[in-house]
């Protein structure tokens, strides 16, 4: 891997040696590349799908089923728990705890996960019946998609300040249990300080995301 881009919310720009990945754009400037383009949406949220995508110019556009979009003849669409192959790159998707899907992907042996919304939404204030319930789909989502998955290169998870004290959970957990090399908080919502808040209580190599766009060197 060479570059990570941060164009906003969710919404990040992966250029691998001989292949660029856009995941869950939409709003902000879109990095320029001469390398064949792969698009993916995680699910039909206005602050993960903007149906701009279905415009530009690239190999494969890769979106959860849930998305209504009309697809054109390089559209291929991924309900949860999907195994296939692409141009080489290897795709599994993950059924979310909200909308759509999380991808993970392996190409060249590079393995990707953004999460799109797959997260334990522990929120304070719900009953304590739906919070645990929660926790135990998004664990067990979690440990059975990774099972088989020895290390992360680079994870994009939700660190969601609204959920307060609670907004480092699921990537704690997916942390505490999967190996991963570069962590990208997102679905922060702008709030540049929940980034860095959280960072400070981990170890691993989080990167901190400080502006939009943000370009790393990794």
């Amino acid at each position: 891997m060479s570059k990570v881009t941060y164009i906003e919310h969710s919404g990040f720009f992966v250029e691998l040696s001989d292949k660029a990945l856009l995941f869950d754009y939409f709003k902000g400037s879109i990095p320029k590349t001469d390398k064949p383009l792969y698009i993916f949406s995680s699910h039909r949220h206005k602050d993960h799908f903007n149906k701009k995508i279905m415009q530009l110019k690239s190999e494969k556009i890769i979106l959860s089923n849930d998305i209504r979009a009309v697809p054109t003849e390089n559209t291929v669409k991924l309900g949860p728990n999907k195994h296939t192959n692409i141009d080489g790159i290897n795709i599994k998707t993950l059924r979310s705890t909200d909308e759509g899907v999380a991808f993970i992907l392996e190409y060249n042996g590079i393995i990707i996960y953004h999460a799109g919304d797959l997260n334990d939404w522990y929120w304070k204030g719900e009953p304590e019946e739906w919070n645990a319930e929660m926790t135990l789909k998004y664990q067990s989502i979690i440990l059975k998609g990774f099972a088989d998955i020895p290390r992360v290169d680079a994870a994009f998870l939700p660190v969601d300040p609204r959920q307060e004290e609670y907004c480092g959970r699921g990537a704690d957990f997916f942390l505490d249990n999967v190996k991963a090399e570069h962590i990208f908080p997102m679905h922060f919502w702008g709030n540049y300080k929940a980034v860095k808040k959280y960072a400070d209580t981990r170890k691993e190599n989080i990167h901190i995301i400080s502006q939009a766009p943000q370009v790393f060197e990794i």
